[in-house]
């Protein structure tokens, strides 16, 4: 067969191979039971004709669409908290009880591909609450008809809580392949509070509608798709939640999200494919590559997105480089080695496994990371912002250059502590350098010196509130601070190295 007709037969076979998935039809069986599918669908057909006669009998009768618009929200919440809420909270438990009944290593060893398990577990661990979700669309359908809701935005509103939806369960499933078996509870809940911070709109600093599954219910009743492109240049406090600002550009903040949705799911679908299939022991969600990739990608959203309107210059600077530092962190904490990572690749390099290169790591990564975001964080600052003052480009990447240097002397520390003969050496590390950093808060509280260069040496975040005045009255003692940085990563890399030489023996 030609190359050609194979990608055709290939495209035609897709939608029958999902369906004819081992996984998916194993939880299909599990869970679908023709018992449980019958008291599911008599519970939901009860809730939704009290619902729909509740309604209907306190209805005002000169508005008499108004009753069935009030049903119809109310059954497309349900739907969204079944679906999002109760789909994720089955696929946190997915993985992780497998694991607790010891079935998860018979299943890492079947012929299945990893997509085609990562798949199977992605759309058949929420069976149920799909099933639930479909039993509630007739009344969902009937209150939509006599509410004379516009089609067209009711299948957007379905779309949405659809994409919405997968990408809840996607990041469940991650949930479920990492954390202990105790765990499960913890990670629900945490699914939880996503789910309820995702409802904020921008969280404060991007001018980005809820992202939240309730937001359908917003988009379910309106009536003008022209209200979704009106700039929103005027709205100088609240955020429009119909049309975003997109590098300045507006956007339909559906559209917006459902790309945000897609693009987020293809990176927790390949965090999946990558581990489903490994021991436990070896996970690794991304290469360093990878997780460059992923640092670029949130600084695209972020920046995209961002109020550049609510901030001055310096403000929107520094507000992008501390969600950045939060970033670089998890970059690092996932990149650290500990001891028998380390043993495993002094064997495969030999000697050259103790090198100084191999005792920076994972510097080298973020410093790259820095190098990327940095220079995309302050030009953009300066191109939405046409430099207004005060606002000082120099300033900018001196900034920069700081923080970058900062997380690279707190990773290699940490690292450092991870190859030490403790009983939990990377939470002791977290440890000293929480009380570090304490110290350092009262002292410089106590003496009033809080931002100055001296004492920024030890607390670097002290640097995002320097302005070009006073970065122009102590440049020197800046820029020695700067340069003490190195001091202590120096330190670290030879402490690395020796550690590197005492495991190579």
């Amino acid at each position: 067969m030609s190359a050609p007709a194979r990608s055709v037969t290939a495209g035609r076979d897709l939608v029958p191979q999902l369906f004819s998935n081992p996984e998916l039809i194993r939880n299909v069986r599990t869970q679908l039971r023709r018992g449980r599918m019958l008291a599911a669908a008599g519970i939901c057909a009860s809730i939704s004709l009290t619902l729909g006669y509740a309604f209907h009998a306190g209805a005002n009768p000169t508005n008499p669409g108004v009753w069935a618009r009030e049903w119809l929200t109310w059954m497309v919440g349900i739907q969204a908290v079944v679906l999002a809420i109760g789909g994720g909270i089955a696929c946190v438990q997915a993985i992780s009880r497998e694991k607790e009944l010891n079935t998860f290593d018979f299943q890492r060893v079947t012929r299945l591909t990893p997509l085609e398990l990562a798949m199977g577990k992605l759309f058949g661990a929420p069976a149920q609450a799909y099933f639930v979700f479909l039993c509630f669309m007739p009344a969902a359908l009937m209150a939509a008809a006599l509410g004379k809701v516009r089609p067209s935005f009711l299948i957007a509103a379905y779309v949405f809580l659809i994409l919405n939806s997968i990408t809840f369960h996607a990041v469940s499933l991650v949930m479920s392949l990492v954390i202990e078996r105790a765990a499960s509870a913890g990670a629900a809940l945490l699914l939880l509070l996503m789910v309820g911070f995702s409802n904020v709109p921008g969280f404060g600093i991007m001018e980005l509608g809820p992202l939240s599954p309730l937001y359908a219910d917003v988009l379910i009743l309106e009536s003008d798709w022209g209200a979704f492109w009106r700039a929103t240049s005027g709205v100088s406090v609240e955020f429009d939640q119909t049309s975003v600002q997109f590098f300045g550009t507006a956007v339909p903040h559906p559209l917006a999200a459902a790309v945000i949705f897609v693009t987020f799911t293809g990176w927790m679908v390949l965090a999946l494919v990558r581990n489903i299939k490994r021991d436990p022991a070896v996970y690794e969600l991304y290469s360093p590559g990878q997780f460059l990739g992923l640092i670029l990608y949130a600084n695209t959203i972020l920046i995209g997105f961002f109020a550049w309107r609510r901030f001055s210059p310096l403000t929107a600077q520094a507000s992008l480089l501390v969600f950045n530092v939060l970033l670089m962190g998890v970059l690092g904490l996932a990149l650290l080695r500990n001891r028998d990572q380390v043993r495993r690749r002094l064997r495969e390099l030999g000697a050259k496994g103790a090198s100084w290169a191999e005792a920076a790591w994972p510097a080298p990564y973020l410093v790259a990371g820095f190098l990327l975001v940095g220079p995309a964080v302050n030009l953009s600052t300066q191109w939405m912002k046409n430099a207004a003052p005060p606002w000082d480009l120099g300033l900018a990447f001196f900034r920069v250059a700081f923080i970058a240097l900062w997380m690279v002397r707190d990773t290699l520390f940490l690292q450092w502590m991870n190859l030490r003969r403790l009983k939990r050496p990377l939470p002791m590390g977290m440890l000293y350098l929480m009380v570090f950093y304490l110290c350092a808060t009262i002292f410089s509280a106590m003496l009033d010196l809080y931002g100055a260069a001296g004492v920024s040496a030890l607390m670097p975040m002290g640097v995002l509130g320097l302005e070009p005045a006073g970065w122009a009255r102590d440049a020197m003692g800046w820029n020695v601070a700067l340069l003490a940085q190195l001091v202590p990563i120096a330190i670290f890399v030879n402490l690395l190295h020796d550690k590197l030489e005492e495991l190579a023996k």
